[in-house]
């Protein structure tokens, strides 16, 4: 996965925010996952359009005061890790 990789929330997963976090179900696999703050935060933009792991950066660097090379390495191992669960999908952004 590269920064211009187009990512999406999977189809076969429910969420629920609670008290600032979110909670994933898996429905194919009956797991579920917890995300943090900052990590509902990159789901809820997953959640609405397709974007790729430098648009979130962008977003989240107008948000958080956050090193730019700590951002994307920790944004692109939160996608990887989402991706390697099926939880997202991913494919070549188009410029």
């Amino acid at each position: 996965m590269t920064l211009s990789t187009r990512v999406t929330a999977g189809p076969d997963h429910l969420s629920s925010n609670l008290a600032g976090e979110v909670v994933i179900l898996s429905l194919d696999r009956g797991l579920y996952y917890g995300l943090d703050e900052v990590g509902a935060r990159i789901w809820e933009m997953l959640s609405e359009t397709p974007v790729t792991p430098e648009q979130i950066c962008d977003r989240l660097e107008t948000e958080y005061d956050v090193d730019r090379a700590t951002l994307e390495s920790d944004v692109l191992d939160l996608l990887e890790d989402l991706h390697a669960e099926g939880i997202v999908h991913t494919s070549v952004a188009v410029e």
